[in-house]
């Protein structure tokens, strides 16, 4: 059915294109978006939109959108939330193609709030002080939201009054709607937040705002922001874990808009002893939309949160990439395009790709090391400025078994694992010893280990690599193993690979990645645990082939009893990866399923792209 629009967006950031899809997905006829100082009146075109300066007094704010059509068919189509008793605080996404999730999480109090603290990011960067409080009343849809009066006795050091920055900032205005009609009788205290905002002024902000029985919190944040469906799915799959654990140090690293905002709110659950959460909700705009291909998405998460301790999910999230390869043509583009140019296209927005996971790993296929007299046919030296750059994307460990590591001789092994040292990443493995200890770290109190190993031009000491195995297994709740191993340019693992595999996996291995072949391979669950056989290349020369310029990144979300895989397939051209999306990522996700020894349950999962199973 098509309806006619009157679409109104002066806000400088732009948000015509969540109007549209808002207007598609909940069926609006009408939609005004409004911010100060333009207002359409009978069709008028409006005035330009006033930007105040930060000190200018605002009586009156007003709600993105003017029009109640936005809110009232969200309401009609709320998605129902059971809210646990006694909820002090919800995160809610002020991304308004999710106004149902909203509607559904607003509307199910028993008992109405009298005050609502709103607190969101400042997306425009405008305000001058760490922390802002608007003490001003809000017009909407629905009538006035008026200011609550606690906003003014708040001191300085913990929010300054800056009216102005409140008119152009949607964290709060695309929420204030669903606060009058579900709240009539509630007054507001929002607060915006940026990234200069300490840990000392997020405490005394937390303590400074007035909470009692009747006060609920709200925290403004949206999730995943301009990745493809599975990616932000991976990406929330690791905030929500965080979250968990309501534990503001946690969440500092997740792939979220405001991490300064769930950071408060959870100083402000803490001090209410609400730390149990329920997730009422979770989907991102392409989910929202019915539009699976959109290349870009923002994520909305509702959760609540009541009295109650925490009850953290103990997941631990992994993204792993194939071959990194920095030499050779590599390096000649790097010097011509920039040093970052194999990465441009695959990072994304802010580098956001690689922000979502607790752990980014990779194989580095060659030393970091001046270049010495090579001693074989094939010899590959990076740069020592690859390591910072690893380090800046959010690499955490790289495997350095493999048959190249050692191409700069042991000095060349040695000056690779300083320069990642320095730039805070670990080397896990050796090209020809095989009694390497594991690389260790936690996260999150989850103790996880990584081995890394060669057979390619190795033959594996394998009494020392399963006393390995068992002993990290044992010590650990996660343990990882990277293996080079496998024959070139074969679309499917040998004998050897199966049998070692499933050696690994019964001597403890949690999962097995493997690389090497240059293309993509399949997989295999033995005893419950994948076993990767080949991620293929990530970064790498080898323009004269398709499938040596098809890969696989994985993300892996590894609980205590069962484990999902996330499949982002690539394509490479001069030696830049990009996800593939669209018919283009179901082909290869449809040769990945083919080329894996799975149930058919599973195999049929693996054509979408996400696998999930229990152990």
């Amino acid at each position: 059915m098509s309806h006619s629009h009157t679409l109104f967006d002066p806000v400088p950031y732009g948000h015509a294109l969540t109007a549209v899809m808002l207007a598609a997905a909940l069926g609006a006829s009408t939609i005004l978006v409004a911010a100060r100082g333009g207002v359409p009146v009978d069709g008028a075109a409006p005035s330009a939109p006033r930007v105040a300066a930060a000190t200018e007094p605002t009586a009156e704010h007003l709600s993105y959108f003017l029009s109640s059509d936005v809110y009232d068919r969200a309401y009609a189509q709320a998605l129902p939330a059971a809210l646990p008793a006694r909820t002090q605080g919800l995160v809610l996404p002020h991304y308004l193609l999710a106004a149902p999730l909203i509607a559904g999480a607003v509307s199910a109090f028993p008992e109405p709030p009298t005050r609502v603290i709103v607190i969101g990011p400042d997306h425009l960067g405008r305000t001058r002080a760490p922390a802002v409080v608007s003490r001003a009343s809000w017009r909407t849809p629905y009538g006035r939201l008026a200011p609550d009066p606690a906003a003014a006795r708040l001191p300085e050091s913990a929010a300054a009054n800056e009216e102005a920055v409140f008119d152009l900032e949607h964290s709060v205005s695309t929420l204030v709607p669903f606060i009058k009609k579900s709240f009539p009788d509630a007054a507001i205290l929002p607060v915006l937040v940026n990234g200069r905002l300490g840990e000392a002024q997020e405490a005394a902000l937390a303590e400074a705002l007035p909470v009692d029985e009747r006060t609920l919190v709200i925290a403004s944040v949206d999730f995943s922001h301009y990745q493809p469906d599975r990616v932000a799915r991976f990406h929330d799959r690791t905030s929500r874990a965080a979250l968990s654990y309501a534990d503001p140090a946690l969440v500092g690293d997740l792939e979220i808009d405001s991490p300064e905002a769930l950071r408060v709110f959870l100083r402000i659950m803490q001090r209410r002893g609400a730390l149990g959460m329920t997730v009422l909700g979770n989907k991102n705009s392409a989910q929202l939309a019915a539009q699976p291909d959109l290349p870009e998405t923002t994520s909305a998460v509702t959760a609540a949160f009541a009295p109650a301790d925490a009850a953290p999910e103990p997941l631990v999230t992994v993204l792993a990439v194939g071959d990194l390869m920095l030499d050779r043509e590599v390096r000649a583009r790097m010097a011509k395009f920039g040093q970052a140019y194999p990465f441009a296209l695959i990072r994304g927005a802010e580098g956001r790709f690689f922000r979502g996971a607790d752990i980014v790993t990779g194989n580095l296929e060659g030393a970091i090391s001046a270049r010495r007299a090579p001693n074989k046919t094939i010899d590959f030296s990076f740069d020592r400025s690859v390591a910072a750059l690893l380090a800046s994307l959010g690499f955490d460990v790289v495997s350095t078994a493999n048959n190249h590591s050692l191409d700069q001789g042991a000095a060349g092994h040695d000056e690779t694992q300083a320069a990642l040292q320095e730039a805070g990443i670990g080397g896990c493995g050796h090209q020809v010893r095989d009694s390497e200890p594991p690389w260790t770290t936690t996260v999150r109190g989850r103790r996880v280990a990584m081995l890394c190993y060669n057979v390619t031009d190795n033959a594996l000491d394998e009494k020392a690599a399963e006393a390995a195995v068992r002993a990290a297994a044992a010590a650990h709740d996660v343990l990882l193993v990277q293996i080079h191993w496998g024959a070139e340019y074969k679309p499917r693992p040998t004998t050897t690979q199966v049998a070692l595999g499933r050696k690994l996996v019964e001597w403890g291995a949690d999962a097995v990645i493997g690389h090497h072949p240059h293309v993509m391979e399949g997989m295999e669950l033995w005893q419950g645990k994948p076993i990767f056989w080949s991620l293929g290349n990530f970064v790498f020369d080898q323009d004269w082939s398709k499938e040596t310029q098809r890969g696989l990144a994985l993300g892996l979300a590894i609980g205590e009893r069962g484990m999902t895989a996330y499949l982002f397939p690539t394509v490479s051209q001069k030696s830049q990866p990009r996800l593939a999306l669209g018919d283009e990522g179901r082909a290869l996700l449809t040769a990945f399923a083919e080329r894996s020894d799975l149930p058919d349950a599973l195999r049929e999962q693996a054509k979408t792209g996400i696998l999930e199973w229990t152990f």
